[in-house]
């Protein structure tokens, strides 16, 4: 095999030094034709896929105003129609919103559309020890204007995505008398102190001024007024009656 003698006596002249000359590459004419391979660009570290987007839920903005009927016990909207009326608590969600925390809002406002809830129920003026350690209080008297001029984009954006807001305006009631209250035996911290009566009215009238005009929105005065220092007192009544002398929606 010719081929073989030259290519032993060119790896010889490496040895000796000397410059070999290119031999030629025989080609067995029996062999196939073999194409050119095709060299594709790669990344070594490819992009991860990008995490999938949340579900969308649809929202309504124009939430019918729910009224009551002589002797039933139903919501109904002005046409007559009974309304399912599913709602949730959702204490300090209005914290949430105070600090601007928007995902969470909206991620929440979503579970309870997709699970059927129309109302959710905030409280307002939590303000006791429990909640302040949660990080979820909120108060007039800590939050200033601010807080008041939330409650109205609060509320509609509520109604974004198809929710009532039945607004507890009394969560707590700390901040109206000055000091944290003792739970063990929830004392009466109002009947006699007309100062705090006098801001608790003040309270509930512009906490209704500010949202009546608003159709999500309903109104309760209180959470256990008699675990969270209304005790017995006329106060309970008489907020009630400030509700309804500026809207027809207290529950």
């Amino acid at each position: 095999m010719n081929w073989v003698s030259a290519i032993v006596r060119w790896i010889a002249k490496l040895f000796e030094g000397k410059e070999p000359t290119c031999l030629p590459v025989p080609i067995d004419p029996t062999l196939p034709t073999v194409s050119q391979p095709v060299v594709v660009d790669s990344d070594p570290s490819p992009a991860p896929d990008p995490p999938p987007e949340p579900p969308v839920v649809a929202v309504t903005h124009d939430l019918p105003v729910l009224g009551v009927q002589h002797q039933s016990r139903f919501f109904h909207t002005p046409d007559g129609a009974v309304v399912d009326y599913r709602e949730a608590t959702a204490m300090g969600l209005y914290r949430l919103w105070l600090d601007d925390d928007r995902a969470k809002v909206d991620a929440l406002l979503s579970y309870f559309k997709r699970r059927k809830i129309n109302a959710i129920r905030p409280l307002f003026n939590l303000t006791s020890d429990y909640w302040m350690n949660l990080h979820r209080q909120n108060s007039h008297v800590d939050d200033g204007d601010y807080w008041w001029g939330q409650l109205v984009p609060f509320i509609n954006h509520c109604a974004s995505f198809g929710i009532y807001t039945r607004c507890c305006l009394f969560g707590g009631i700390e901040r109206f008398v000055g000091h944290q209250l003792d739970w063990a035996r929830r004392p009466d911290v109002v009947s006699d102190h007309p100062d705090v009566i006098a801001k608790m009215h003040a309270y509930t009238e512009q906490f209704v001024g500010t949202t009546r005009d608003l159709p999500s929105v309903l109104y309760e005065v209180a959470n256990e007024p008699s675990q969270i220092g209304f005790a017995t007192t006329r106060l309970w009544c008489d907020n009630s009656a400030s509700v309804s002398r500026h809207s027809h929606r207290a529950v």
